[in-house]
């Protein structure tokens, strides 16, 4: 992949982006195997991203926007999660310390 080398990537991170790709080559050609709860699994493994040029052009359109659409959902939920998170530690934080000063306070 000449094109990675242009971004100046050192040819170990390469060699990784290129396996990853065979991985997600291989975890789409599951999905397409599989059936029923087991494909709806697999879907949520999928990063189309960084599909190879290959496999995306022997994709159909609406099927490549169906895996894109579903990769994007997953990765909104794990950000919601972790900033529900954030906001609970930021709220329960100060709370925890005014509780801590007024115990000390009676103590």
């Amino acid at each position: 992949m000449s094109n990675l080398e242009d971004y100046g990537l050192s040819p170990e991170e390469i060699a990784s982006f290129e396996e990853e790709q065979k991985k997600q080559e291989r975890l789409y050609n599951e999905y397409k195997q599989s059936g029923g709860w087991q494909k709806n699994r697999k879907l949520g493994e999928l990063n189309p991203t960084i599909f190879s040029e290959e496999l995306i052009s022997s994709i159909p359109e609406d099927e490549y926007q169906e895996l894109c659409a579903a990769y994007k959902k997953k990765i909104w939920s794990w950000r919601n999660w972790k900033l529900w998170v954030a906001l609970g530690i930021m709220v329960l934080s100060p709370i925890a310390y005014i509780v801590y000063l007024i115990y000390l306070f009676f103590t």
